[in-house]
């Protein structure tokens, strides 16, 4: 189904450029899930897509990429 229940969430090495804008936003997500009574450990590198939209940010595109854990 897709569903996860995220028990932990650690954000790291995070980076944000802002240009004009836009700002693109970069880390690392590491998380211990619980899908089903499945125990799991993630680590996902993530990149956010942002523009500011009559003075709101709003988000445009995020993708996350599966690490060796």
């Amino acid at each position: 189904s897709g569903k996860s229940d995220f028990v932990k969430i650690e954000l790291s090495e995070q980076t944000i450029s802002v240009v004009n804008k836009n700002a693109i936003v970069r880390h690392t997500l590491h998380a211990d899930t619980n899908d089903g009574g499945k125990p799991a450990n993630i680590k996902l590198k993530v990149l956010l897509v942002w523009v500011k939209e009559k003075g709101e940010w709003k988000l445009l595109a995020r993708q996350a990429v599966k690490l060796a854990n």
